[in-house]
């Protein structure tokens, strides 16, 4: 921003090289003058070469505060799963026995995409593209996403509608992909089991 602005300033600087100005311009700048404001071309260059010198000392300053030599104020975050995704992964690791791999927190644009060979393929990953979802249970060898599990609390089911509205279109891309989702309850306790059968008969009924 900085250097944009000097170079517009520069700019005036040298039109004032040009021609003398018109008798209507010189009455202007007289009248100016009269009221406060510069109005001869000495105090103008003046005042112009004044204020690029303020834009470079900015400049100056902020690129010295950018090459800093005090690391960014980040710290590793206690864990990836917050403590009711930690409370079902831990079931849902047991239920799957190995069988399956299980991601945490996907990009749903890493679970779904959109043909790159469609034109209108940019349109449908931005509409995608903010979304993640909890859990991805994937083929072992080939990382393929079998099915999707989302933890759904009591915001899920009782929230605003514009995050009602963000579960359906997600369960609607899924959908349209071919992807399962299954909609977890948040509970005290999960019975390994269960979650197991829940998931066996999701991918088999999504491989039929």
């Amino acid at each position: 921003m900085f250097k944009t602005s000097a170079r517009l300033a520069q700019k005036v600087l040298r039109s004032e090289s040009k021609p003398q100005a018109s008798p209507r311009q010189k009455a202007a700048r007289s009248g100016s003058a009269r009221y406060g404001h510069p109005g001869n071309r000495r105090d103008r260059r003046k005042n112009i070469a004044a204020t690029i010198q303020r834009w470079q000392a900015a400049e100056k300053r902020a690129q010295a505060s950018s090459t800093a030599t005090e690391p960014p104020p980040y710290q590793r975050a206690p864990r990836l799963l917050t403590e009711g995704e930690y409370a079902f992964w831990v079931p849902l690791f047991h239920a799957v026995k190995g069988k399956y791999r299980i991601f945490c927190k996907v990009r749903l644009a890493d679970v779904v995409c959109c043909p790159e060979h469609r034109k209108d393929e940019r349109f449908w990953f931005r509409k995608i593209g903010n979304y993640h979802v909890d859990f991805v249970v994937c083929d072992p060898e080939t990382t393929r996403p079998l099915l999707v599990i989302e933890l759904d609390d009591r915001s899920h089911r009782d929230g605003a509608e514009q995050r009602r509205g963000f579960d359906a279109w997600k369960d609607e891309a899924l959908r349209a992909a071919g992807v399962p989702v299954y909609r977890a309850p948040v509970r005290e306790a999960y019975d390994v089991q269960a979650l197991a059968d829940v998931v066996e008969r999701m991918i088999g009924e999504a491989a039929k």
